[in-house]
């Protein structure tokens, strides 16, 4: 019988809470389920604790790689996700026991192609299909959730239909390192005829100290680089000359600077010398594609303080300015230290 929803784990040394994840999957009341689980190279003891689930429960499918990304994580289980949903599921992350089986209830309710599932919001109706298509990808392009109160650049948390990311071969870009989620839901979000979201909060997600966000990126330059040019090919291909999602996609422009300084300019394990970042911070600044988002950007439309701040030090050619009484500041508390 062919499984209802293909579950997909992506994991990598995750000995200490993998199992929790996988029993809070197992435990669930929707019994017709794929259960694929990637061991992304893994060189702790994640192998064993996959292998006892894989040889206790036929639902189990174990997919061993070298460690190649989440990405590519991703992909190798699409390839044989036989569900008629696909679901992902983050290692550390777990679900309540009926959250497929209200999912799937909900997207059939709907007829949707892609079920988002929301975090609380007092007062709203439990379910419905978006009324803006359009804003909902504005919102991906930009980074910017606005009014929204759930994830919607990341795949967890989401029902799929397995036929439209088949029949539409999309897949999770692998060459990129960060936003690699936004750019595959926003694929999803293109092709899909309409999206539902149901209000409730069944999905428990983790952030662990030492995520890639906020990790030490010596490469965060040219990260950002890849993934502004990875999007502007989006809107070439869905939007082109639209002036609202060119609007959109200068937002994203703005944290991605700001999460440059922290995973890299303005990191405790930068050790170059201040000059030298700073040459390095201005040449960055003067991208051409970082440039133009600066300066079509409105200071006035900018809701989040330090953002509005932040672009404010940009138009005013201050950033190093910043720069230097951040690192200043780092240093003064490493010595209380």
């Amino acid at each position: 019988m062919r499984p209802l929803i293909s579950m997909i784990v992506p994991v990598y040394n995750g000995e200490n809470f993998i199992e929790k994840c996988i029993k809070s999957i197992l435990d669930q009341s929707l019994k017709e389920l794929q259960i694929i689980i990637v061991n992304d190279g893994s060189n702790d003891n994640t192998a064993a604790v996959l292998e006892k689930y894989e040889s206790s429960d036929p639902r189990v499918k174990i997919i061993t790689q070298e460690n190649g990304g989440v990405s590519k994580a991703r992909n190798a289980a699409l390839e044989i996700a036989g569900g008629e949903w696909t679901a992902f599921v983050d290692a550390d992350d777990f679900i309540k026991e009926d959250y497929c089986e209200n999912m799937l209830a909900a997207a059939n309710r709907l007829s949707t192609d892609v079920l988002i599932s929301c975090s609380h919001r007092e007062g709203e109706k439990g379910e419905w299909l978006m009324d803006s298509h359009d804003k909902l990808i504005q919102a991906c392009f930009s980074f910017d959730e606005g009014s929204f109160s759930f994830n919607i650049d990341a795949p967890w948390g989401k029902l799929y239909r397995t036929s439209l990311i088949r029949e539409n071969h999309i897949r999770f870009p692998e060459n990129l390192r960060r936003s690699e989620d936004a750019y595959f839901c926003i694929c999803v979000y293109e092709q899909a005829e309409n999206i539902g979201v149901f209000n409730q909060c069944g999905y428990h997600h983790i952030e662990r100290d030492g995520s890639l966000c906020k990790s030490y990126a010596p490469d965060a330059m040219e990260m950002l680089e890849f993934i502004l040019k990875a999007n502007q090919e989006l809107l070439d291909q869905y939007h082109p000359s639209e002036k609202k999602y060119e609007e959109a996609f200068c937002y994203r422009v703005l944290p991605g600077i700001v999460e440059c300084e922290k995973s890299y300019f303005l990191n405790r394990n930068n050790e170059k010398r201040f000059m030298s970042n700073a040459f390095a911070y201005q040449k960055f600044l003067n991208q051409p594609m970082v440039k133009r988002a600066i300066s079509g950007l409105q200071i006035s439309a900018v809701k989040n303080r330090q953002y509005k701040v932040r672009l404010l030090s940009y138009k005013l050619h201050l950033g190093w300015i910043f720069l230097l009484l951040k690192r200043a500041q780092m240093k003064s508390r490493i010595a209380v230290d």
